[in-house]
């Protein structure tokens, strides 16, 4: 397993690109619109590739200000799923967040990746709201 930090502006996003598009728009059936907006290029990206060198989990960090971060479009390949590849992620961005300084990271998490987050220490605040018809809460990370 190898986690890769890109730079938006700078890296070639394909790998991320693929796995979202596998994971949002067909598993999940997230619009094309909705999955991919304007602001990737002005994002942090991980890729999480396995020991063949295929990608298979992503995320994307952004900057907020203030030393606020949010970790969004986290995803894994379904065949992939519980064996590390999120959590690697996850890490690999947290620990970003650290590196920066950051004082709060921030997710909106599906309601069936709620465990998910608690894991890696995230809490749940707020109210449950539709994201692309998925119901979804807010979390945060007191870095």
């Amino acid at each position: 397993m190898k986690a890769v930090y890109l730079d938006g502006k700078n890296d070639d996003l394909k790998d991320c690109y693929q796995i979202r598009y596998e994971v949002f728009e067909l598993e999940q059936k997230v619009s094309h619109e909705l999955e991919f907006d304007d602001i990737d290029e002005s994002c942090g990206h991980v890729v999480v590739y396995n020991d063949n060198r295929e990608p298979v989990a992503t995320a994307r960090l952004i900057n907020k200000g203030s030393g606020k971060y949010k970790i969004g479009r986290v995803a894994t390949l379904k065949k992939y799923r519980k064996q590390g590849y999120g959590e690697a992620a996850m890490e690999l961005l947290m620990n970003k967040v650290k590196e920066m300084k950051g004082r709060e990271i921030l997710v909106e998490a599906q309601l069936s990746a709620v465990g998910f987050y608690e894991k890696l220490g995230f809490e749940a605040f707020g109210e449950v709201f539709l994201d692309a018809g998925i119901e979804h809460i807010r979390m945060n990370f007191d870095v």
